[in-house]
């Protein structure tokens, strides 16, 4: 492969290389060898790192990823990911963002008028559809329905199945 290299003038090491492997793969490294991958902001500094572990490091250049490969963002005032849909917007009103804020709380946050799915082995078993309302194993009756915003008061409605029949509860108002 081929590799332009830097170094300090009075400095016999090489700091950083640009090059490419023999499998045309194009690698960037840092203190001679190819490690790791540092991207930095004139001004601002070094903001994101893929460690030679294969973690993509946003905000810190220190991994705490457990096992495995991960992502790790971390900001004094909170880190978030973003995922949009173009089609329905890309502003701070859009999307579905999974947030820590800067106390610690942590939020599973879908900013669009749609529904909030959860499955496990390939089939939805919960879903929050956009008034509030949860579903547990069906998209249609629902199954358990806490609600607080009632006239008559807080309820707890279970649907019992096929009958229609429900138990409830209506709590003062």
């Amino acid at each position: 492969g081929a590799a332009i290299r830097f170094r300090r003038a009075n400095d016999s090491n090489w700091i950083n290389t640009l090059g490419v492997d023999n499998s045309n793969n194009l690698k960037l490294g840092h203190g001679g060898s190819v490690d790791e991958i540092h991207f930095g902001i004139a001004g601002i500094g070094e903001q994101m790192t893929l460690d030679s572990s294969g973690n993509l490091l946003l905000g810190t250049t220190t991994a705490a990823i457990s096992a495995g490969k991960g992502l790790m963002i971390a900001d004094a005032a909170g880190a978030r990911i973003k995922l949009c849909d173009s089609d329905l917007g890309v502003d701070g009103a859009s999307g579905y963002e999974m947030i820590v804020g800067n106390g610690g709380t942590t939020y599973l946050w879908n900013r669009e008028n749609t529904d909030l799915l959860f499955g496990t082995n390939n089939t939805e078993r919960l879903r929050i559809n956009s008034n509030g309302q949860a579903y547990l194993t069906t998209t249609t009756t629902i199954v358990l329905d806490l609600n607080t915003t009632n006239s008559s008061g807080a309820y707890i409605q279970l649907d019992t199945g096929a009958s229609g029949a429900n138990i409830g509860y209506i709590g003062a108002g």
